[in-house]
């Protein structure tokens, strides 16, 4: 059996391991890959754009000829036109555009997101595969101790053949178990950047020491549920945004519909009898506009949008919780579980039964792997409520699933 497990497993070294540093590299290539969405800073010509108070401008000439239409005796003319901006609405326009800019940033936080949170979950898989890889060797390594010492009693009265039969089938079945487990961490070590290599010393290896545990999960969801949540929310940072927006265009369309200078007229008449003209043109608000009374609706609609993305939001991070915390007290249960398994093994009465010994060690395991399910269970929802509640992509960015959360490195 061990030459099988030799030729199927073949890792050469613990530095081959998944590292924290490729964990690292591999998150950090998640704002990489977002990084040709990431919006840029006004520009000057931007801004620039929105300091002149001036709203338009023209330059008019027009020619007036006689009947005949000669243009020898023709009179000329020139004509300046000025639109002034309303009072305060060149302040309202750079609102604006900085609020755009806002929502572009969101927009590409979601991003970001989005693709961490799907990192991550490779990461889990790796976990995952490589520890069910490592506890499908323990297993088949006892089902062989157990096929061994069945065999051993085939002259004596007690030998089972049936048990015998059956567990030489586990067996076969563990070997092809191996296999496939074996196929689908290499998947993964290759998504992560790893080299498909092959040892026997999985089971030396313990590259799954960093991650978080359970007891720092349960402190930083009690240290965030102190912050105010609703600002880091992607979903509520966009539906305030669109709000502050809404707001920003209504209080514009107003500004523009007030008392206020609209037009100003220069004009130079290039006759016989040189004439000039000024014009001034004012606004004067009189009853609502459509526009007005579109955009007021539009922004009790929008109010009661933040209203109900707040409130769901909430719901989410309280229902996330609560399964973080029944999976994290069905882990210590697990865990004492084990714990209890762990004790009779090492008394001396069952020590001395090989089949007992081997029948504990074979529950051991089993409960191991559920443990390691759950837990990696427990570790989706916590990077859910991360990604829900903004924290996932606050800079610098960390490794959340690792212990102490440290801060991810630069490439």
């Amino acid at each position: 059996m061990k030459t099988l497990i030799t030729a199927l497993l073949v890792f050469s070294s613990p530095q081959l391991a998944c590292s924290e540093k490729v964990i690292n590299d591999f998150l950090m290539a998640a704002e990489e890959n977002v990084n040709y969405f990431k919006p840029s800073g006004l520009s000057e010509q931007e801004m620039g754009a929105f300091t002149t108070w001036i709203e338009d401008a023209q330059f008019r000439v027009k020619t007036i000829t006689d009947n005949n239409f000669s243009f020898n005796n023709h009179d000329e003319s020139y004509e300046i036109r000025i639109q002034p901006k309303a009072w305060g609405q060149r302040d309202l326009e750079n609102n604006l555009l900085k609020l755009q800019l806002t929502q572009y940033n969101n927009r590409y936080t979601q991003l970001l997101t989005s693709a961490l949170t799907k990192r991550y979950f490779v990461i889990m898989d790796y976990l995952e595969h490589q520890y069910k890889t490592r506890y499908q060797i323990k297993l088949s390594s006892l089902l062989e101790q157990e096929s061994q010492l069945l065999s051993s009693q085939v002259t004596s009265s007690s030998f089972n053949a049936k048990k015998l039969l059956e567990t030489q089938e586990m067996l076969e079945h563990s070997k092809d178990m191996l296999v496939l487990y074996m196929k689908r961490l290499n998947a993964t070590r290759k998504l992560l950047g790893l080299p498909q290599v092959y040892s026997d010393n999985l089971q030396s290896l313990s590259d799954t020491d960093w991650v978080i545990k359970v007891s720092e999960i349960d402190r930083f969801l009690l240290l965030a549920e102190k912050t105010d949540l609703d600002e880091s929310a992607p979903a509520v940072v966009d539906a305030k945004t669109r709000l502050k927006m809404i707001q920003t265009e209504n209080q514009l369309l107003k500004t523009k519909q007030q008392l206020g200078v609209d037009l100003l007229r220069f004009e130079y008449k290039d006759s016989k009898n040189d004439e000039m003209a000024f014009q001034l043109g004012v606004n004067i608000p009189l009853g609502s506009s459509y526009n007005g009374i579109k955009s007021y609706r539009k922004l009790s609609m929008e109010q009661s949008q933040l209203e109900n993305k707040t409130r769901e939001l909430r719901q989410t991070l309280v229902q996330i919780r609560q399964e973080i915390d029944w999976l994290s007290q069905e882990l210590r249960l697990m865990q004492a579980s084990s714990e209890r398994i762990r004790k009779r093994l090492r008394q001396k009465s069952i020590g001395s039964d090989p089949f007992l010994t081997i029948s504990l060690q074979k529950q051991l395991f089993a409960d191991q792997i559920k443990y390691f399910e759950r837990k990696k269970n427990l570790l989706k929802h916590y990077v859910s409520y991360l990604a829900t509640s903004g924290k996932l992509t606050e800079q610098p960015l960390r490794n959340w699933i690792q212990s102490g959360t440290p801060h991810l490195i630069p490439r």
